[in-house]
């Protein structure tokens, strides 16, 4: 069916009971701008025994002008689907996800986190040196990149050559290595068979090992040079990673990122001193929209923030996150699929008013403290 949604304030309510759809309004809003779920997931919203035709419609602003942002999806024959758009937003899934999704930061990998938060937290190079060891920096010099993001990614490019090098070498010793296997074979074959090879043979063979070995060593010695030169590569980027994760830690308050632990690579997230992975659903959510907030301002970038399972948060104060102008919360509440304004339920499929207070609405809301505005 056709919905129609006005999110006219910085923070709307979406408020049903369970399987209702308020997720899947969620996830709407996702798909009409990226085309796949809250969590960037692909997904094909057609409805059950319904339309093969499924399509979003969103009045934005986009740098200042009204836009309309439409995704059309059309079931065609043989099971394939066409997309029709009207406009793209130009932002990396990664990053638009972080900045719209509290809990998609907590589940990323390792390398996924540290793009962003080299995309987001962007320095001189100069700066970001500043607290890397000087020989890390010397072989770094040969890749250039006056910003954080540019040196580090040339860095990685030329991790990636050195090891393709590596590679190279030690197949150019492989082959060496076979000619003299072959040598030996051939003066074995020799021995057994009681022939005496004559001087030029000989010599053919002594030059071809001579050669071989040569080779062999010079390019183990290229080999232990270009392995070095990777392992202060690697330090010289983990030393990068970390000053970026220092100064994105530096712009929040309960929420820390370690990149390192005990000088190896890691991804941790901890809200005030504990892995987010052990911490409540209410705690997750809140270290989620600090890291939001924190990418926000680091970036420049405003989305709408998607709050699912919002009853669950202890005690929010949006007045907090000062870099998100629009919060869209979805409610568990045991009513049927509509907006909260504060004072009124406006049910989605009717449009009929119905006051409702929060304890109506939730009755363990002594545990909330109230949405959007912090215990008194």
């Amino acid at each position: 069916g056709k919905v129609n949604l006005d999110f006219p304030n910085n923070a709307t309510y979406i408020v049903a009971k369970n399987g209702q759809g308020k997720s899947t309004i969620l996830n709407a809003i996702t798909w009409s701008i990226m085309g796949l779920d809250m969590f960037g997931n692909r997904m094909d919203p057609f409805q059950v025994g319904g339309p093969l035709t499924s399509w979003v419609k969103i009045d934005a602003s986009i740098d200042g002008k009204p836009t309309m942002l439409r995704r059309i999806l059309q079931a065609k024959g043989g099971g394939k689907t066409e997309t029709i758009m009207t406009a793209k937003v130009n932002v990396a899934k990664e990053l638009f996800y972080s900045l719209v999704n509290p809990r998609y930061v907590q589940s990323l990998d390792p390398k996924a986190i540290k793009t962003i938060i080299s995309k987001a937290v962007e320095m001189s190079t100069s700066i970001m040196e500043a607290g890397i060891p000087q020989n890390l920096i010397n072989a770094a010099l040969a890749y250039d990149g006056e910003t954080s993001y540019k040196k580090i990614a040339a860095v990685e490019e030329g991790i990636k050559t050195v090891s393709a090098e590596i590679k190279e070498l030690e197949k150019s010793s492989l082959i060496h290595q076979g000619k003299i296997a072959g040598v030996e074979t051939i003066r074995k074959i020799f021995e057994e068979n009681g022939i005496e090879a004559d001087v030029d043979i000989d010599e053919v063979l002594n030059m071809t090992v001579s050669g071989a070995t040569a080779s062999i060593d010079i390019n183990d010695i290229s080999i232990q040079e270009k392995k070095a030169l990777s392992k202060d590569l690697n330090a010289y980027r983990t030393a990068a990673y970390e000053a970026l994760a220092t100064e994105f830690n530096s712009l929040m308050k309960d929420v820390q990122i370690m990149l390192t632990e005990n000088g190896k690579e890691t991804f941790i997230v901890t809200y005030k001193g504990k892995n987010v992975r052990a911490c409540s659903n209410s705690e997750q959510l809140l270290a989620g929209l600090e890291i939001i907030n924190a990418l926000a301002e680091s970036t420049g970038l405003e989305y709408p923030v998607l709050v699912d399972n919002a009853e669950c948060i202890l005690n929010i104060d949006i007045n907090d996150y000062p870099n998100i102008k629009q919060f869209v919360f979805a409610l568990v509440a045991d009513e049927n699929l509509s907006i909260w304004d504060g004072k009124n339920l406006i049910d989605i499929e009717t449009g009929a008013l119905m006051p409702r207070s929060k304890e109506q609405l939730i009755p363990s809301v002594k545990l909330l403290d109230g949405w959007g505005t912090k215990a008194k």
